[in-house]
């Protein structure tokens, strides 16, 4: 063998163990940072009911006394409702009107801590669906403040009607406005459908790098509305009182939740206690 092949050689089983250590020396970086931070908002109605942060951080994992600090834009404040899963896991309900700037996990036995800086929640939210009620292969259109148009053809967002992955396209003239096409010539499932947003973003440099996740998920944000063959079936009881138990029968029935509801231009009411 060579000298210069016994130095290539040399190297890559030094790289190797590097590796294998998961030791990233200077000037090497990791293909695949798994360091996260997940804040994941929930709205019904259009307005936000539930927030919560997931922090899932090999870095916390050697500490013993987990601590959650956020900030936002008034100094950082200590967050009581942290729960631990595992070692490197930390989670908590947030109060759900704060929009974070940072964050910061302490080990309240030593001094060691982690730092999570550039937290932008300031993401445009949506506030309205133009047309609440949509045909399985309409486009989406959805209202929301005057930069709403930055998520449309971002690669930083991801969106999902249901279970449907949607593209957001911007609407020329107006910019509070964007509208969501099914993926891939795909079909909006019909029913009431969540939609979600995901921002994801790699955030820092070295050894302070992590990735941030901010989900808003708007709870039944739109109905979704298809042909439905009723030819022969049959209802029993047509009438009855709240509760009755009521029987739908054909051959071939194809598989369908049913609403018991007063105004069907209202996604609020496809809720569970309105389902057969």
């Amino acid at each position: 063998m060579s000298k210069n092949n016994a130095l290539k050689y040399s190297a890559l089983i030094i790289a190797m163990v590097f590796i294998l250590l998961g030791v990233i020396p200077d000037g090497m970086s990791s293909a695949a940072n798994t360091d996260t931070v997940t804040i994941r908002n929930i709205y019904q109605s259009f307005v936000r009911t539930s927030k919560v942060i997931t922090i899932d951080d090999q870095r916390i994992g050697s500490f013993t006394d987990k601590k959650l600090f956020v900030d936002i834009g008034e100094g950082f404040t200590n967050v009581k409702s942290l729960e631990s899963y595992g070692n490197q896991i930390v989670q908590a309900v947030l109060d759900n009107s704060w929009d974070i700037t940072q964050a910061l996990v302490s080990d309240g036995g030593s001094s060691s801590e982690v730092r999570y800086t550039g937290i932008n929640e300031n993401t445009p939210k949506i506030t309205s669906i133009e047309t609440p009620e949509v045909g399985v292969n309409e486009d989406i259109v959805v209202n929301g403040p005057d930069n709403l148009y930055v998520i449309a053809d971002n690669t930083e967002y991801s969106i999902r009607v249901g279970s449907v992955d949607a593209d957001a396209k911007p609407i020329v003239g107006h910019n509070n406005q964007i509208k969501l096409v099914a993926k891939g010539g795909a079909s909006f499932a019909q029913g009431a459908q969540d939609i979600t947003i995901t921002r994801t973003v790699v955030i820092g440099t070295g050894a302070d790098i992590y990735t941030l996740q901010n989900i808003f998920v708007y709870k039944q944000a739109v109905k979704v509305v298809g042909e439905l063959n009723l030819d022969g079936i049959t209802m029993f009881p047509t009438m009855g009182d709240p509760g009755s138990e009521v029987k739908f029968t054909r051959d071939n029935l194809q598989e369908c939740d049913i609403y018991f509801i007063s105004d069907i231009n209202k996604p609020s009411l496809y809720v569970e206690s309105n389902r057969a």
